[in-house]
């Protein structure tokens, strides 16, 4: 768009060409049975030419001002492209670091739960509960172990949004991103 910009003005002065050229021929010395000494002719050529025109209607000034106007919203559409990528991979920053905590409380969670079942177990033991409490805290530990395949798969998926918003490789993001960053309130 700059350049056509460019190119519009350009249309406000004049326009020069300029042309060379050197030809060089030679014909045979038999001609139809005559024989005679053969002939080279050698010759240069130049040429110049100009041309302008005045822009009395404002032809010029208007396709100047109007590839001014694309080049301007050309700008405009860049600027709210580079806006709309840095909002997209703030957001998927931002869900990165929900799915780390989430993980982290999980994990947390899953390690609370197992301690409940192995009480829930000593209990049993000693009949001083029923199997009922340990089957409700088993149940309890793997409804939670459940939760943790989806949240690392959504971990995994916005590592590689982020990678691809960004141009990095997936190494590299998975790094600078690493779970033990995440501070947990």
């Amino acid at each position: 768009a700059k350049a056509a910009v460019g190119q519009a003005r350009s249309n406000w002065y004049p326009s020069v060409g300029l042309s060379a050229g050197w030809n060089k021929a030679r014909t045979r010395g038999l001609t139809m049975s005559r024989s005679g000494a053969p002939v080279t002719t050698s010759y240069f050529d130049a040429g110049l030419s100009a041309s302008w025109e005045v822009d009395i209607f404002g032809k010029v000034a208007s396709e100047v001002k109007g590839r001014d106007a694309a080049f301007k919203a050309t700008r405009a559409q860049w600027a709210g492209t580079m806006v709309s990528m840095s909002a997209q991979i703030a957001a998927t920053y931002m869900q990165l670091r929900m799915y780390q905590c989430l993980l982290e409380v999980a994990h947390a969670h899953l390690a609370s739960q197992q301690k409940i079942v192995a009480i829930a177990k000593a209990r049993y033991e000693a009949t001083i509960s029923s199997k009922l409490d340990v089957a409700q805290a088993e149940e309890t530990y793997y409804s939670t172990a459940a939760t943790l395949p989806p949240i690392e798969n959504s971990i995994y998926r916005s590592i590689n949004a982020l990678a691809l918003l960004t141009a990095l490789p997936r190494d590299s993001v998975s790094r600078l991103v690493a779970a033990d960053s995440v501070a947990m309130p």
